[in-house]
């Protein structure tokens, strides 16, 4: 699949600029796994005030439209970041996904 080859644009990039975006990428999928359990603690400890924030979710087209944006976000981090970690098909398969995803929604 040649769309998949896209990121390996970033080879043709100066080395300093690739471990920036490397090293930005990284931070950003610890961010976002620091949030998943940051959210998960929320479910367990204060159900309620999750289920009153679930339902602002889709209330607006633009808060809609935020949370699809921002999911971008790590999608993005995940399939640069992919090649770098222990286990780069599952970080690829995740982030194409999430990507995937949001782009349909």
């Amino acid at each position: 699949m040649p769309f998949l080859h896209m990121w390996s644009l970033r080879k043709k990039l100066p080395i300093e600029f690739r471990g920036m975006i490397i090293g930005f990428s990284k931070w950003i999928i610890v961010l976002f796994g620091v949030f998943l359990i940051a959210v998960g603690l929320l479910m367990l400890f204060a159900p309620k005030k999750a289920q009153e924030t679930l339902r602002k979710a889709g209330s607006t087209n633009f808060i809609n439209y935020a949370e699809i944006t921002i999911r971008m976000i790590p999608a993005l981090a995940l399939v640069i970041f992919a090649n770098n970690s222990k286990a780069p098909e599952i970080f690829k398969l995740l982030g194409w996904f999430m990507l995937a995803t949001s782009l349909i929604l």
